[in-house]
């Protein structure tokens, strides 16, 4: 009788040739830092992660609809880890609208998130004073009163 073939597979990556958002961005407050951080990867053409070590990642913020927008915090490039992931930890934007990011790095393929909001709020301009009542003024109507 003959003996059976074994075979042994192994899938190993190929080269880095895109990037990938692993983590999207979050929805956040005007100038409150994204939680959980943005994360991008290292992918060959087949979606595989590629684990390599120490390649520089930017970021930049585009408004949904494409145009460049101010506002994202100045940030160094992330560096990829040993598993191909830059991780890009207290990122915020200053200024409230719908944006995308774009995570590029030399020699491969771009990436662009998904659309996601930043909200106006305490960080991105100052608040007014709440309305006060006084005892002798009354409520106006239509004004529900709660404390």
């Amino acid at each position: 009788a003959t003996a059976p073939a074994v075979f042994s597979l192994s899938n190993v990556a190929g080269t880095a040739n895109r990037l990938a958002f692993v983590q999207q961005p979050a929805d956040a407050a005007a100038g409150a830092p994204m939680a959980p951080p943005a994360t991008v990867h290292l992918q060959d053409s087949f979606g595989n992660p590629v684990p390599t070590a120490g390649i520089s990642v930017a970021l930049e913020a585009i408004a949904a609809v494409g145009a460049r927008r101010a506002g994202l915090r100045a940030l160094a490039p992330q560096t990829t880890d040993a598993g191909g992931l830059a991780t890009f930890a207290n990122l915020s934007i200053s200024q409230a609208g719908q944006y995308q990011l774009l995570a590029s790095a030399s020699g491969v393929a771009s990436a662009t998130s998904n659309p996601f909001n930043i909200r106006g709020g305490a960080a991105a301009s100052p608040r007014r004073p709440p309305f006060v009542v006084s005892p002798l003024q009354g409520v106006p109507e239509g004004l529900d009163v709660t404390h």
